[in-house]
């Protein structure tokens, strides 16, 4: 695949309707000298999610020559069906990382497996580069968005708001208020966060999940957070009106929204770094390692293919700065791998140690039959179990 120029990404996204688990960016080190017999960059970024994301638009906007490495695809043109991305159930080829079985939440329901599903799903294409990888470590399913806009493609668009006490924690160097008076909001306009009209909130049939989970959470003592959303709360209601095609409320979510999520990484941060003109964008490359040249050049190898895995390449560039934001286990997997080969000197034991889980238990809850839940649930996540402030069994649980 050819690099992606800011014309050719912007007329993709046009044609889209834009109007709508992630690594944090890493400075690794910047050089003096380089090499000559590679392309070179200023600064290479390894992901293009939400660290990513972020990354290359603060270098392009500081008109620094920025090559972003993205392994998944740009997910901008429709095919033969007209769609983008695949349903959740069911679920097609378009779901998965070369793999005909969808990355599931969960592997089974109502006695039904993920892979008995499979079988008779629909299948017009063969495996290829799907939007969602599912990789297990142990006890842990890792779900990854392999796609520029990484995680932000897939999530259920929460944008929740972290508390005074979770910021003074994660950021002591920063006061709660300024964190989220500053960057809180900068981020929601970024993302175009949108927050629901309450009264219709209170009566529509697509949020009567929500209503009924609501309850229950009151009888268990727990508040709710009524979060907002990377998906616009406007197209929903237009789609639960029946006025425009509907996404959310058509079993689309893990696998991409073909329409009204316009706050994903590709059309904001990333849609964003292409317009300073200093920022180019590789799709379906993988990077398989990372050194460090005696000049002080970073060097990234790469592996690039087409949709359908045929190997069309494999090149070397060369950068002054390298910036890390493959995810918890893209990145992970480089430093190791640098660390162990010695490409990446001054790497200690410390790299790869401290993984915990900052992830999601997936738990149901029956519902008594004078609570139905309603049959027509939008997909997103629209309101979340509160107990954040309990000092002894904190949780936060998007219904």
């Amino acid at each position: 695949m050819s690099p992606i120029s800011r014309r050719q990404f912007l007329g993709g996204a046009a044609a889209v309707g834009v109007a709508g688990a992630a690594g944090v960016a890493v400075l690794v080190e910047r050089s003096r000298d380089r090499t000559e017999s590679r392309k070179h960059y200023s600064a290479i970024v390894i992901g293009s999610g939400y660290g990513g994301g972020v990354s290359a638009l603060r270098l392009g906007q500081a008109g620094i020559e920025t090559l972003v490495i993205e392994q998944g695809r740009l997910w901008d043109k429709p095919d033969d069906d007209g769609k983008r991305f695949s349903k959740m159930l069911p679920a097609d080829t378009r779901a998965g990382w070369f793999t005909k079985v969808p990355p599931s939440l969960v592997s089974s329901y109502g006695g039904f497996t993920v892979e008995q599903v499979a079988e008779h799903a629909p299948s017009p294409q063969p495996v290829q580069a799907g939007i969602c990888q599912k990789v297990t470590h142990g006890a842990h399913d890792v779900f990854r968005g392999m796609c520029v806009g990484g995680g932000s493609m897939i999530n259920a668009g929460i944008a929740a708001i972290p508390t005074q006490g979770q910021l003074a924690k994660a950021f002591p160097d920063i006061s709660p208020g300024d964190f989220l008076g500053t960057y809180v909001e900068r981020a929601k306009t970024a993302l175009t966060i949108s927050y629901r009209d309450m009264a219709w909130f209170e009566q529509t049939p697509c949020f009567q999940y929500a209503r009924v989970g609501r309850k229950y959470a009151a009888a268990a003592g727990y508040g709710v957070d009524y979060n907002g959303s990377s998906y616009s709360f406007d197209y929903l209601v237009k789609e639960a009106a029946g006025q425009v095609p509907q996404s959310s409320l058509a079993f689309e979510q893990q696998f991409g929204n073909n329409y009204g999520r316009f706050g994903s990484v590709d059309q904001t941060y990333v849609a964003e770094a292409l317009k300073t003109g200093h920022v180019t964008v590789r799709a379906l490359t993988e990077v398989t390692s990372i050194r460090q040249e005696r000049s002080g050049e970073f060097v990234v190898a790469t592996r690039e293919i087409d949709r359908w895995g045929k190997e069309l390449s494999k090149t070397e560039f060369g950068c002054d700065q390298l910036y890390l934001a493959a995810g918890v286990l893209g990145t992970t997997k480089l430093l190791l791998k640098a660390r162990e080969t010695g490409d990446l000197a001054h790497l200690n034991d410390d790299v790869g140690r401290g993984y915990g889980n900052n992830g999601d238990l997936m738990v149901a809850h029956g519902l008594d039959k004078s609570d139905p839940a309603g049959t027509t649930q939008s997909l997103m996540g629209m309101i979340n179990i509160d107990g954040r402030d309990d000092p002894d069994n904190p949780v936060y649980a998007s219904m």
